[in-house]
């Protein structure tokens, strides 16, 4: 079974370090390849069949990520069920993941274009915690588009962090079965 991995995110320099981009920066320090080895061993004598992820980065604005992917799954024969976004989340505790499926956007509009698009709710989401503003005052857009201090980056891409993003991963391989 193969799943198609996208990262949320904005592209270019300037967004680069933003609490928007923390999904795109974990996955970015995560090695696709050295897991899909370890995946490979792990399942390969349950009858499960085989297991891979293809981590692709959409190059377009996280508001416009539902026609990309809408493209990409249809290029590539895709069902949604198949697919993992995976995002910032304001209700998340800084650095934490989870894994969830079928829900809605949360208010999160790079996800609704995801819904949108798809015409489906029905596709993985692994959220990336990025943690509630402190300052109420402050604009959520002006937020989740703030630079990530070198420690909040360290929390977010960190071996913690990678190791909770392989256990969400495999998870969906014990999820579903071949």
């Amino acid at each position: 079974m193969k799943f198609q991995i996208y990262s949320l995110g904005n592209p270019g320099p300037q967004y680069r370090y933003t609490r928007h981009n923390a999904g795109r920066l974990l996955c970015e320090s995560f090695n696709f390849e050295g897991f899909n080895n370890e995946i490979k061993y792990k399942y390969k004598d349950k009858g499960v069949g085989e297991y891979c992820f293809e981590y692709i980065i959409p190059d377009v604005h996280m508001n416009e990520s539902g026609k990309y992917i809408l493209n990409d799954i249809k290029y590539k024969n895709v069902e949604s069920k198949n697919i993992v976004i995976v995002y910032d989340d304001i209700d998340i505790e800084l650095g934490d993941i989870k894994l969830s499926f079928d829900r809605n956007s949360g208010g999160h509009n790079g996800v609704q274009s995801v819904i949108d698009s798809l015409g489906t709710k029905e596709f993985y989401r692994v959220r990336v915690g990025i943690g509630a503003k402190s300052n109420k005052e402050m604009l959520l857009q002006d937020y989740v588009l703030s630079k990530l201090s070198e420690l909040e980056i360290n929390l977010i891409t960190g071996e913690e962090a990678k190791i909770k993003l392989t256990k969400a991963l495999t998870s969906l391989c014990d999820l579903n079965p071949r």
